[in-house]
This record gives structure tokens, sequence and C-alpha cells, in this order.
């Protein structure tokens, strides 16, 4: 009988050991909570994205956000604020952009979350070149844009053709 209990106590015991035991990490969440995806924001115009990091297993001021384009970091690495927010602050060229906010626990495990937003150019912005003479009068014509015009709706803009001579001066400081 002693010869059977002993086994069974060692075995018992090396299955209590810690060395079976194994801690599980879970990774930190990340949610981008000011801009939703395909949201318009102003070309080269500076604007705040603010978003939100959590991890069940790490506490706030033990993680790590960085918003990036591409692999590019926009706002560098930085402890999330009380409540697990992060903002970045960032202007984007003409077009579309994905901007990620990565969050990485003590441990290298991370989450992340992203935004595609469209980047526009500023209402009214053209090349800069002034429309020439388009009605073909042999006089420069003025294109003037009043891009917060309410004629058609709220906001909607409208552009004017002036058929003036090439020595007209318009005074807009008064």
């Amino acid at each position: 009988m002693g010869r059977i209990l002993l086994p069974l106590v060692a075995g018992l015991l090396g299955a209590c050991s810690d060395a079976s035991l194994k801690t599980v990490n879970s990774a930190p969440t990340a949610t981008i909570t000011s801009h939703i995806t395909g949201e318009e924001v102003m070309a080269d115009s500076p604007f705040t994205l603010t978003g939100v990091a959590s991890d069940s297993d790490d506490r706030t001021e033990e993680l790590e956000a960085t918003w990036l384009i591409g692999s590019d970091a926009v706002c560098a690495a930085a402890a999330p604020e009380s409540g697990g927010f992060s903002d970045c602050v960032l202007s984007l060229p003409e077009g579309e952009t994905v901007v990620t906010l990565l969050v990485q626990d003590p441990s290298g495990m991370s989450g992340s979350a992203q935004v595609m937003l469209v980047a526009l150019s500023a209402p009214g912005d053209d090349t800069g070149e002034p429309p020439g003479d388009d009605t073909g009068d042999g006089l420069d014509d003025i294109l003037l844009g009043a891009p917060y015009s309410d004629d058609g709706g709220s906001d909607d803009g409208k552009a004017y053709l002036l058929l003036a001579p090439t020595d007209i001066t318009l005074d807009c400081e008064g």
C-alpha cells in the first residue's frame, strides 16, 4: 500500500507546482472616438484625433499609445491620460489617409484601431492661376468664389465670373 501511495502523492505535488501554471496576458484595446471612416477633414489644416486605450491586465499609465500613418509615427508614443484618453494633433495632405492608434502593454502585446479620413482642399481653393479670357472677348476675366454663400442652400457656395478690363483694381481690405 505504501508503494502505491508514494507515487500518487508525488504525482499530485507535481501537478500543483508553479511550472504547470500559465499566465495569460490579454492584448490591450484601442478605439478612435473622434472621427469615423470616410469623414472629411480640411487638407493641411491641424485637427485633433482622440481615442481610448485600455487593458484588462495593466494599468493605463503602463500602456503606450502611438498614432501612425503607415509605419510613421505622427504623434510620439506616450502613456494615455487618465481614463485611457489619447489625442493627436496632426494635418493631412489632400486625399485619403489611414490613421492608426496603436496601443502596447509592458509585455509587448498590442491592439489597434484605424480610421480612413478624406482630406479636402479648402473651399474656393484652386490652382492659383487667373482664369484668363474665358469668354473670348479679348479681356481677362475674374473668377470670384463665395464658398459660404447660402443662395443654393446651407453654405453651398457660389462662383461669379466677372467680365472686366485688365486694369481693374479690387480693394478687398475695406
